[in-house]
């Protein structure tokens, strides 16, 4: 019996039209001596280092290293929830804590042997942490 359609009709090969590619955007290239905030070279990474002959601390964009009587502790800014510091023994030893976020805290002290020398430390310090730990 014939089919009420018609005989089956072949379908057409299908090959798919290329799209042209959209034109590029127009690059402009700023005027020599410019350079926009977001690519300006940026200038290098803060970082703080004391010492004395049994302990040291040293903190840059990485994390915080600690020695302490040669038990030696780096901590990546990652884990970090914390850092406080402190002057102690008439204000010639300068004691670093670093909390972390699980609770632990690590403490190491510095001898500064001068209260003067533990007060340009923390001068020092300061804007570091700051800079990698912002409030």
């Amino acid at each position: 019996m014939p089919s009420p359609w018609g005989a089956p009709q072949p379908v057409p090969p299908f090959a798919p039209q290329p799209i042209p590619a959209p034109a590029p955007a127009p690059y402009r290239i700023p005027p020599t001596g410019t350079c926009p905030a977001s690519l300006a070279p940026l200038g290098p990474a803060p970082q703080f280092t004391a010492a004395d002959r049994n302990s040291g601390v040293d903190v840059d964009g990485t994390g915080v290293f600690l020695n302490f009587f040669g038990e030696e502790v780096d901590f990546l800014w990652s884990e970090i929830g914390a850092v406080r510091y402190e002057r102690v023994r008439r204000d010639r030893v300068l004691r670093v804590a670093v909390t972390l976020y699980d609770g632990s805290v690590y403490d190491c002290e510095v001898d500064g042997r001068r209260a003067a020398r533990v007060d340009e430390w923390i001068r020092l310090l300061d804007p570091v942490l700051r800079h990698y730990l912002p409030a």
